[in-house]
């Protein structure tokens, strides 16, 4: 069984026009930053060219979520598998000094 799950780093500069999360549906949107801020053709909305693209994930974090929020979250059920004699892996990937 593989589980993914997304923590959202801290916001630099202004993220939030092309960024949505939604932790509760655990899932984000990304909007193309030209279409954000008004810079698409008529026929480019009329392709889909603009329409968000929406990503599902196990789990979605946002960086108020703290370390213990996230282990609980994620750590406990892996542990718990080694302990019961199964396979475990956490793989954590990223930019260095973001909070992995």
């Amino acid at each position: 069984q593989v589980k993914v799950m997304l923590r959202i780093c801290p916001k630099e500069g202004n993220h939030s026009s092309f960024l949505a999360i939604d932790p509760r549906k655990k899932q984000i949107s990304l909007t193309d930053p030209a279409v954000a801020n008004g810079f698409t053709t008529p026929s480019q909305r009329k392709a889909g060219v603009a329409a968000p693209k929406m990503f599902a994930f196990d789990a979605v974090f946002s960086q108020d979520d703290s370390l213990a929020e996230m282990c609980a979250s994620s750590v406990v059920e892996i542990l718990q598998a080694v302990v019961g004699g199964a396979d475990g892996c956490l793989f954590c990937y990223g930019h260095a000094g973001v909070g992995k």
